[in-house]
């Protein structure tokens, strides 16, 4: 069985874990050791790991984590020098996936200054238009750090913001619905009344660990103008996202270029309260064009950018299969 020390040490070869990524998430090894254990022991429900070894000795491996109720992660892709490695474990898990009936979408994260990630994925979008599953999505997204302070900068707009409760949640599916893509609505689960992943919560935590999301609602003059998910997961799930991220839907479609960045001022000085209550000290986004612009006027700025591709399933193995191995037999002769 593979453990965490292995995999560690692993990412430091690869370089997947790099120097500076390393300082960040030294102060909290510990923690994020006691996740991987619980990950590495848990059900194929939750998390799956898979990986390539060459005498006894990892070479690739890519995880799988269950982010939403039935979207799953691909992320932690490393490999030393060895693409037909990365080719294998890749192909299982994608195989893996189309089996998997508690998966509908997958999300591939990498950063566009990755030439290795984009040697694999920069086409895939256009490659999988003929096959069988569905592109749902393909951004580039930037990626914010908050770290939290007692004196934050925020432009007051006079919100009232509050989780919202039981009987608000239809009201707030339907203004998503209004203003976000269906497709993403699916993906990110905000099409359900389980808007706080509250069943998947319940898979987490049969394995000691937690995957859950806060939902609140940003109101001026008793109209909703804002929806903000806030989501946590336990150390180390995710090595970029630390301890929690947002997403804020402005659900007014009138609201002006100059109140959205007074919106998202309040709301990032709100989140920012609530992470000092909980003796948290970062947070993070990663988010679109329209909110890193707002972020940009209240004079922050981005840490990196992400490419994020999106996937939708349907069932037809061999024609699927085939076009992946195609696809990745031709990259490999370029290597």
């Amino acid at each position: 069985m593979i453990t965490f020390p292995q995999l560690w040490q692993f990412y430091l070869t690869s370089r997947f874990i790099y120097p500076d990524k390393e300082r960040q998430l030294a102060p909290y090894l510990a923690e994020i050791s006691k996740t991987w254990d619980k990950l590495l022991d848990s059900s194929e429900d939750i998390f799956k790991l898979f990986v390539h070894e060459r005498n006894s000795r990892i070479r690739s491996s890519i995880a799988v984590t269950r982010y939403y109720n039935k979207s799953w992660m691909v992320h932690h892709m490393a490999s030393i020098s060895d693409p037909r490695g990365m080719q294998k474990v890749l192909l299982k898990s994608i195989r893996w996936m189309m089996d998997n009936q508690l998966l509908d979408h997958g999300i591939f994260y990498w950063r566009p200054t990755n030439k290795r990630a984009n040697d694999r994925f920069a086409d895939l979008g256009k490659m999988l238009k003929g096959s069988k599953i569905e592109v749902t999505s393909e951004n580039l997204l930037d990626y914010y750090f908050f770290p939290t302070q007692s004196s934050f900068y925020q432009q007051a707009f006079n919100l009232d913001i509050a989780a919202i409760t039981p009987e608000e949640s239809e009201a707030i599916i339907g203004l998503l619905s209004e203003c976000v893509n269906p497709k993403e609505m699916d993906l990110r689960s905000l099409n359900t009344h389980h808007l706080e992943l509250s069943n998947l919560d319940r898979e987490y935590r049969i394995h000691g660990l937690t995957r859950k999301r806060n939902v609140f609602r940003a109101t001026k003059d008793d109209h909703v103008v804002a929806v903000i998910l806030w989501e946590k997961a336990s150390m180390g799930l995710n090595f970029s996202h630390f301890f929690t991220t947002f997403q804020i839907y402005f659900v007014d479609t009138l609201l002006g270029t100059r109140d959205k960045v007074f919106v998202v001022g309040q709301i990032v000085g709100f989140l920012n309260a609530c992470c000092l209550a909980k003796g948290e000290n970062l947070l993070t986004c990663v988010c679109g064009p329209e909110l890193s612009g707002c972020f940009k006027k209240l004079g922050f700025k981005p840490t990196k950018q992400y490419m994020c591709l999106s996937i939708a399933r349907k069932l037809e193995n061999s024609r699927t299969m085939g076009h992946f191995e195609n696809f990745y037999s031709q990259r490999i002769k370029k290597l």
